[in-house]
C-alpha cells in the first residue's frame, strides 16, 4: 500500500537533521562574521532613525548658494 499524500515528508532521517543543523549553525556564524555589530558603549545611544536620515541627506546635498 503505498504512502499517503499527506505523510509524504514528514519522517525525516536524524542524519539528514544533523546535517541541517550543523549547516544552519554555519551559516548563523558567517551570517555574525559578516554583519558584526559595532560595540556601543553607555554614552553612545544611537540617533533614531528620522535624526540619521536627516543627517545622511545633508550630506549628501550639494551646498547651498550662500554657503
Amino acid at each position: 500500500m503505498p504512502a499517503s499524500p499527506g505523510r509524504h515528508g514528514q519522517h525525516v532521517n536524524s542524519g539528514v537533521t544533523e546535517v541541517i543543523e550543523r549547516q544552519n549553525q554555519a551559516m548563523r556564524e558567517l551570517s555574525r562574521r559578516a554583519f558584526t555589530e559595532p560595540d556601543i558603549g553607555p554614552d553612545d545611544v544611537p540617533a533614531p532613525l528620522g535624526q540619521a536620515r536627516t543627517q545622511r541627506s545633508r550630506q549628501a546635498a550639494p551646498p547651498s548658494p550662500g554657503e
